[in-house]
């Protein structure tokens, strides 16, 4: 019998907590415009049991970003931290930090769904003024973080602005 080392790495979904779904870019001018998206876009795909759709955007019309991360709970009520890194052509620009608990499977109330939404990234110049994003490619990471499990890398999302 031969003899071997090897170390076990426990993702989210072997732990029987969450299953990703999708995370997903959203560039928008206002706060009515994201309002709009979480509640007719998002809320819609969830509710009919759909994955969020990432839409296409064209550079140099759009002040702010967000990420939209979707999963499926496997069991409810634990405690979790979304970690979101934004990156602009491979650079690390921005971080967002989201507190979330996990809910009951296939729950059907809407507002009881596996949604997150980070906080809102935008560039702004030495002067405060905000200013749109360029052209490029802008990356999201996701990571989890639990009382049990350390930071652990979940999904990435690569999106392409003209």
């Amino acid at each position: 019998m031969g003899r071997g080392r090897f170390e076990v790495v426990k993702s989210p979904k072997q732990r029987g907590w969450i299953e990703p779904l999708a995370l997903v870019l959203h560039f928008y001018n206002t706060d009515e415009e994201v309002q709009q998206w979480v509640t007719y876009d998002c809320a819609l795909h969830i509710y009919e049991g759909k994955i969020i759709e990432q839409k296409s955007f064209k550079a140099n019309t759009y002040k702010r970003l967000l990420a939209g991360f979707q999963w499926r709970s496997l069991e409810k009520g634990h405690s979790l931290k979304l970690i979101f890194k934004f990156y602009m052509e491979g650079n690390l620009v921005y971080t967002s930090v989201q507190d979330a608990v996990t809910n009951e499977l296939d729950s059907k109330d809407i507002f009881q769904q596996d949604f997150e939404v980070s906080s809102s990234m935008r560039l702004e110049g030495p002067n405060g003024v905000t200013s749109p994003f360029p052209a490029g490619r802008y990356e999201v990471e996701l990571y989890l973080e639990t009382e049990e499990l350390d930071e652990h890398f979940v999904m990435r999302r690569t999106l392409d602005v003209r």
